[in-house]
């Protein structure tokens, strides 16, 4: 499905493609496919029953369940409704949203360390012994978090629901340790793999998450999918189905036909559209600001700098860098008002009680530090707003004030690396910039449509001033702000 995007509003759809899952939609769709097992089951029951025999969860909650699965959607680009309802079937039948880690069983899986864990059953590599006792995906998946600990405790992959949640996307999508369907070579010697090559053709080499976008044309690429998640043998072709195909098979008709409605909702051209008001409530105050100040040096809008640094954050001057005080401004000049460090200094928002760190959503708060080339961090730095995605990885479009000495959307590497920013006329020496996190105010709960989707990538900057009204601004990675 292609995603257009509007002058200023896109036209709405009722699909799911590109769009965040409701609450109310994920607890439609558990009921469906829990009273389709289960006789008399109400709907009432279904917060209650959701992850009810997985033993130490750190969180059950469904409203937290939802947001962990909107995260993985748009962390690996899981976007369209086809690739959803692949992935939550596939994972439904392996869980039934209940349970996370494998029970106990006559599969030697279920007997090993490290054994079936998550919304897909990450599972580990065999031994000489037939078990499951090599960390394999396990090790991978933690060198990709960034915390060992999981090889170490390899039940914090069904006990904490992110990585619970979160693993299965990254099996479902990484080329190098993922899941990926093999070259087989039609001019085989060997018959199974000249028949599988000629039958799946369109899905060799391709990860799981990408062969989900053939289903649409062809339901036998779920079958495979199926098939390579839990053993596809040599010298089988298709006599034998998946492992538990008839749930498999069930829940992915239900998902299809009942809950996403793909046939009916899903085929068309129309544009989907997130209004700023439905989103982080302060991010109106922002684009509000910059619709009338943005693109104006600050000699032109001093005044209003002046606002920001009294209101902001208590501060006289007028000089001085204004990007926090102009960050504290629009959250406390919001309804409601948020908390804030109301400070001039951008570092206080790094560890300040007043905001707490996250994911990148629309309307996160980037904070940077001032470093040296080698990435030695200096007490100052810039604090802005993430206000949508660009090409490459972990670059985003951030809408702030300060930027270039004014209020604009620029582009910001927020991958954590050391990036060149700009001379100081002020301090003599080149500017080095490195991203300290995302945050939010503190107790704000982020909602599904917050999230980033398709609708907030840009191919360029200019684009996205363009979106608020600015003209073209000339705009470099890590811009002036001193």
């Amino acid at each position: 499905v292609t995603v257009a995007r509007g002058k200023n509003l896109m036209k709405k759809r009722n699909c799911y493609c590109h769009k965040p899952l409701t609450v109310e939609f994920f607890r439609g769709m558990l009921y469906k496919l829990w009273a389709s097992e289960i006789k008399g089951f109400s709907k009432e029951k279904v917060d209650s029953k959701l992850w009810e025999r997985q033993k130490n969860l750190d969180d059950n909650k469904l409203e937290r369940t939802v947001n962990e699965f909107n995260n993985v959607f748009t962390r690996y680009d899981i976007n369209t409704c086809m690739q959803k309802i692949v992935f939550l079937a596939l994972g439904y039948a392996e869980t039934r949203f209940e349970l996370l880690g494998e029970e106990l069983s006559g599969y030697n899986s279920s007997k090993s360390k490290y054994k079936g864990r998550g919304f897909h059953q990450l599972t580990g590599k065999q031994d000489d012994t037939g078990l499951y006792n090599e960390p394999g995906p396990y090790e991978k998946y933690a060198e990709f978090v960034e915390n060992k600990k999981i090889v170490e405790q390899p039940d914090l992959i069904c006990t904490q629901i992110h990585y619970a949640i979160d693993s299965a996307g990254w099996f479902w999508t990484n080329k190098e340790s993922g899941k990926t369907v093999p070259n087989w070579s039609s001019s085989s010697q060997k018959e199974y793999i000249k028949f599988r090559a000629e039958h799946f053709s369109k899905a060799l080499g391709k990860p799981l998450n990408e062969v989900s976008h053939l289903v649409e044309e062809d339901e036998k690429y779920y079958w495979l999918q199926a098939k390579l998640l839990n053993g596809y043998p040599k010298g089988q072709k298709l006599e034998t189905n998946p492992i538990g195909w008839n749930i498999r098979e069930k829940a992915f008709k239900i998902l299809k036909n009942e809950v996403f409605e793909f046939d009916k909702l899903c085929k068309g051209d129309k544009e989907l559209e997130f209004s700023i008001k439905e989103r982080a409530p302060w991010m109106d105050t922002v684009v509000n600001e910059a619709k009338v100040y943005g693109g104006k040096k600050q000699s032109l809008i001093q005044e209003r700098v002046s606002l920001y640094h009294r209101k902001g954050a208590n501060y006289d001057g007028v000089k001085d860098a204004w990007c926090s005080s102009f960050a504290c401004w629009c959250l406390e000049n919001t309804t409601p008002p948020f908390q804030t460090p109301h400070s001039a200094a951008s570092s206080s928002f790094i560890n300040h009680k007043t905001v707490e760190r996250c994911e990148a959503f629309f309307g996160a708060i980037a904070t940077f530090s001032d470093c040296d080339k080698n990435g030695n961090i200096e007490s100052t730095g810039h604090v802005t707003f993430v206000y949508g995605k660009l090409p490459g990885s972990k670059i985003y479009a951030v809408l702030g004030g300060n930027q270039n000495n004014m209020i604009k959307v620029s582009i910001y590497d927020c991958s954590g690396n050391v990036f060149y920013s700009h001379y100081s006329v002020k301090r003599k020496k080149h500017v080095y910039k490195k991203f300290r996190g995302f945050f939010k105010p503190k107790n704000y709960v982020i909602k599904s449509e917050e999230l980033l989707t398709d609708s907030d990538n840009y191919n360029t900057v200019d684009d996205a001033n363009k979106k608020i009204g600015l003209g073209l601004i000339k705009t470099s990675t890590g811009e002036k702000d001193d």
